[in-house]
Protein backbone atom coordinates (compact mmCIF):
# COMPACT_ATOMS: atom_id res chain seq x y z
CA UNK A 1 0.00 0.00 0.00
CA UNK A 2 1.05 3.35 -1.03
CA UNK A 3 1.25 6.32 1.79
CA UNK A 4 0.60 9.00 -0.27
CA UNK A 5 -0.73 9.08 -3.76
CA UNK A 6 -1.11 12.11 -6.23
CA UNK A 7 -3.49 12.52 -8.85
CA UNK A 8 -2.42 15.52 -11.50
CA UNK A 9 -5.36 15.85 -14.25
CA UNK A 10 -7.26 18.66 -14.66
CA UNK A 11 -10.60 16.79 -15.04
CA UNK A 12 -12.57 17.38 -11.38
CA UNK A 13 -15.14 14.48 -11.71
CA UNK A 14 -12.43 12.05 -13.06
CA UNK A 15 -10.30 13.03 -10.07
CA UNK A 16 -13.00 12.18 -7.18
CA UNK A 17 -13.66 9.03 -9.25
CA UNK A 18 -9.99 8.07 -9.07
CA UNK A 19 -9.25 9.42 -5.23
CA UNK A 20 -12.68 7.15 -4.06
CA UNK A 21 -11.16 3.98 -6.08
CA UNK A 22 -7.81 4.52 -4.63
CA UNK A 23 -8.93 4.44 -1.01
CA UNK A 24 -11.79 1.93 -1.20
CA UNK A 25 -9.39 -0.64 -2.65
CA UNK A 26 -7.07 0.76 -0.20
CA UNK A 27 -3.97 1.02 -2.77
CA UNK A 28 -2.80 4.70 -1.08
CA UNK A 29 -3.78 5.95 2.52
CA UNK A 30 -4.02 9.65 1.42
CA UNK A 31 -4.94 10.93 -1.53
CA UNK A 32 -4.76 14.62 -3.04
CA UNK A 33 -5.56 16.00 -6.80
CA UNK A 34 -4.25 18.84 -8.47
CA UNK A 35 -6.37 20.24 -11.33
CA UNK A 36 -3.21 22.75 -12.90
CA UNK A 37 0.33 21.57 -14.09
CA UNK A 38 2.08 25.17 -11.99
CA UNK A 39 0.32 24.28 -9.20
CA UNK A 40 1.63 20.41 -9.48
CA UNK A 41 4.77 21.90 -9.50
CA UNK A 42 5.03 23.69 -6.62
CA UNK A 43 2.92 21.53 -4.45
CA UNK A 44 6.03 18.50 -5.47
CA UNK A 45 8.46 21.42 -4.90
CA UNK A 46 6.90 22.05 -1.26
CA UNK A 47 6.85 18.23 -1.07
CA UNK A 48 10.58 17.48 -1.45
CA UNK A 49 11.33 20.68 0.85
CA UNK A 50 9.25 18.95 3.57
CA UNK A 51 10.80 15.57 2.86
CA UNK A 52 7.03 14.52 2.63
CA UNK A 53 6.60 12.84 -1.29
CA UNK A 54 4.16 11.02 -2.53
CA UNK A 55 4.93 7.19 -3.40
CA UNK A 56 2.84 7.15 -6.78
CA UNK A 57 1.79 10.39 -9.00
CA UNK A 58 -1.06 9.47 -11.57
CA UNK A 59 -0.19 12.17 -14.20
CA UNK A 60 -2.51 13.03 -17.12
CA UNK A 61 -1.56 14.24 -20.68
CA UNK A 62 -3.93 16.57 -21.68
CA UNK A 63 -3.96 19.97 -19.66
CA UNK A 64 -5.75 23.14 -21.49
CA UNK A 65 -2.83 25.48 -19.70
CA UNK A 66 0.38 23.29 -21.04
CA UNK A 67 1.98 20.32 -21.62
CA UNK A 68 2.39 17.37 -19.37
CA UNK A 69 6.09 16.68 -20.70
CA UNK A 70 6.74 20.01 -18.97
CA UNK A 71 5.68 18.41 -15.50
CA UNK A 72 8.07 15.19 -16.53
CA UNK A 73 11.18 17.24 -17.63
CA UNK A 74 10.58 19.23 -14.09
CA UNK A 75 10.26 15.46 -12.39
CA UNK A 76 13.56 13.92 -14.71
CA UNK A 77 15.39 17.19 -13.67
CA UNK A 78 15.07 16.88 -10.03
CA UNK A 79 14.65 13.10 -10.24
CA UNK A 80 18.71 13.42 -11.95
CA UNK A 81 19.76 16.42 -9.32
CA UNK A 82 17.78 14.65 -6.25
CA UNK A 83 19.10 11.23 -6.62
CA UNK A 84 16.63 9.56 -3.99
CA UNK A 85 16.82 6.75 -2.55
CA UNK A 86 13.25 5.44 -3.29
CA UNK A 87 11.42 7.26 -6.62
CA UNK A 88 7.58 7.63 -6.66
CA UNK A 89 5.88 5.45 -8.78
CA UNK A 90 4.95 7.39 -11.64
CA UNK A 91 2.36 6.55 -13.73
CA UNK A 92 0.78 7.94 -16.96
CA UNK A 93 -3.22 8.11 -16.84
CA UNK A 94 -4.75 8.76 -19.55
CA UNK A 95 -7.82 8.87 -22.22
CA UNK A 96 -5.39 9.39 -24.78
CA UNK A 97 -4.71 6.37 -27.17
CA UNK A 98 -2.75 8.80 -29.53
CA UNK A 99 0.50 6.10 -30.40
CA UNK A 100 2.94 9.08 -30.21
CA UNK A 101 1.51 10.02 -26.20
CA UNK A 102 2.22 6.49 -25.93
CA UNK A 103 5.60 6.33 -26.78
CA UNK A 104 6.67 10.30 -25.64
CA UNK A 105 5.58 8.46 -22.07
CA UNK A 106 7.86 5.08 -22.57
CA UNK A 107 10.91 7.34 -23.26
CA UNK A 108 11.80 7.91 -19.77
CA UNK A 109 12.68 5.33 -17.51
CA UNK A 110 10.83 7.21 -14.85
CA UNK A 111 7.22 6.64 -16.06
CA UNK A 112 6.25 2.78 -14.88
CA UNK A 113 3.57 2.42 -16.49
CA UNK A 114 0.53 3.77 -19.06
CA UNK A 115 -3.05 3.54 -17.54
CA UNK A 116 -5.58 4.40 -19.94
CA UNK A 117 -8.90 5.95 -18.38
CA UNK A 118 -11.61 5.28 -17.58
CA UNK A 119 -9.58 3.93 -14.56
CA UNK A 120 -11.51 0.48 -13.46
CA UNK A 121 -10.88 -1.72 -10.61
CA UNK A 122 -9.28 -3.90 -13.20
CA UNK A 123 -6.93 -1.80 -14.14
CA UNK A 124 -6.00 -0.50 -10.58
CA UNK A 125 -5.37 -4.20 -9.63
CA UNK A 126 -3.52 -5.05 -12.50
CA UNK A 127 -0.89 -1.96 -12.34
CA UNK A 128 -0.99 -0.11 -8.92
CA UNK A 129 -1.91 -3.40 -6.24
CA UNK A 130 0.76 -5.29 -8.36
CA UNK A 131 3.18 -2.74 -8.30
Amino acid sequence: MYKQALIIDDDYTSNLITENLLLSMQVSEQVQSILKLEEAQKHFQQAVQAQRLPDLILLDLNFPEGSWLAFLEFYKEWAENEAPAQLPDLFILTSSIARKDIEKAQMTHLVKGFISKPLLREKVSKFLLSA
